[in-house]
């Protein structure tokens, strides 16, 4: 059975947001599911609650230390050596990625209290006596150290894993049908029906209430003017729920779609989300869209996020296996995505707007179009 561990990523926040998204899509490219403060709402107590959550369901974590010691607590403790104390009382295998010259960096990439700078150097010390560190100076320097340590703490350290709840039943149907099975392999099953299905977790962790940030490029004009000269260009973030995203993509993936129609799918839910935004915001106030484009780095995210959890289902076909030009990827909605789409339409979940139907994936309205032209 395939297994996918949940991998928690774990740094400071403003001054590592490109590194943390290069982890995430090393994580996702390794087929394995990355967790952290992306998923989580602002912090606080209850945060901090769920983040206790998700650090004892991960396999493994991993530290990226920069130049800041981060947000403290009431104790004067910095979440983050929080969270990296609780990995290891938990001993959770840790990798720790730190900054190669911490005292180089400048403005918001360093704290300018001397207080947290010395904490800053005190946390660093005890990484470096409980660990082997592994030390970076440039996002590809970072991802090379993180798969370089990940390929071998996954084989000194196995972790428990996630696996798919239909393939355990299918194996357990297997097991049914044999007469003699030994006591070892029915023990084996038991372990695996008791500690790997833990996509059941998400129940308690409540991940679909969560947003997810995706970035909108606008081009609005000025109301009431018959040709603009100088449309404005402007960037919009939105934070739609990861359940109002799966209400929507889910009912049209019942029967397998190319990853290019998936994708439109994605773009039109963003789009009209996008515009419901827009007319909340005060930009609206003399100007209207002309044009909307969706970051394509984001829709793809999203998918792979969906993959990863198992909720959409990826398979790899191959048309002609003499070519491998003719490799496609196909999408659609895993059995435990029909099951917790049905649960949310158990719910009464409705979409806070009504999106058009999508009749096929050329989508003139919303297309992938050269956002300069």
């Amino acid at each position: 059975m395939e297994k996918r561990y949940q991998v928690f990523i774990s740094s400071t926040y403003k001054d590592l947001i490109s590194e943390r998204q290069a982890i995430m899509k090393a994580v996702l490219d390794e087929e394995d599911i990355p967790a952290g403060m992306e998923l989580f709402p602002a912090a606080n107590d209850s945060a901090w609650e769920l983040i206790l959550k998700v650090i004892n369901i991960s396999d493994y974590y991993v530290l990226i230390l920069g130049g800041r010691y981060g947000s403290i607590d009431d104790t004067g403790v910095s979440y983050t050596e929080k969270e990296y104390d609780l990995a290891l009382s938990m001993e959770i295998p840790i990798i720790p990625l730190l900054y190669k010259y911490p005292d180089s960096l400048l403005g918001e990439k360093t704290d300018i209290e001397v207080t947290k700078r010395k904490k800053l150097l005190q946390f660093r010390e005890k990484i470096e006596r409980n660990h082997h560190c592994g030390y970076w100076n440039s996002i590809n320097n970072l991802k090379y150290e993180f798969l370089h340590s990940y390929s071998k703490i996954k084989v000194s350290s196995p972790g428990i894993g996630w696996i798919r709840s239909d393939n355990i039943h299918s194996q357990q149907n297997n097991r049914s049908n044999k007469v003699n099975i030994s006591k070892k392999n029915e023990l084996s099953v038991h372990h695996y029906s008791k500690n790997m299905m833990r996509l059941t977790d998400f129940k308690y962790i409540n991940i679909g209430n969560n947003s997810f940030e995706i970035l909108v490029y606008l081009r609005t004009i000025m109301k009431d003017l018959i040709y603009d000269l100088f449309p404005q260009k402007s960037k919009l973030k939105i934070y739609p729920s990861w359940n109002e995203i799966f209400l929507y993509i889910a009912p049209m993936l019942v029967l397998e779609k190319t990853k290019t129609e998936t994708l439109s799918y994605l773009e039109v839910f963003f789009t009209e989300f996008a515009k419901m935004e827009f007319k909340k915001s005060n930009l609206v106030i003399d100007r209207e869209i002309k044009s909307i484009k969706i970051s394509p780095i984001g829709l793809e995210k999203c998918l792979n996020m969906f993959v990863v959890w198992d909720l959409i289902e990826k398979k790899t076909i191959n048309k002609n296996s003499n070519s491998p030009h003719t490799i496609v990827d196909k999408y659609m909605q895993s059995q435990f995505g029909k099951l917790s789409l049905q649960k949310l339409e158990d719910k009464n979940n409705t979409l806070m707007f009504k999106l058009p139907k999508i009749q096929n994936s050329k989508l003139e309205e919303v297309g992938f179009w050269d956002f300069l032209s």
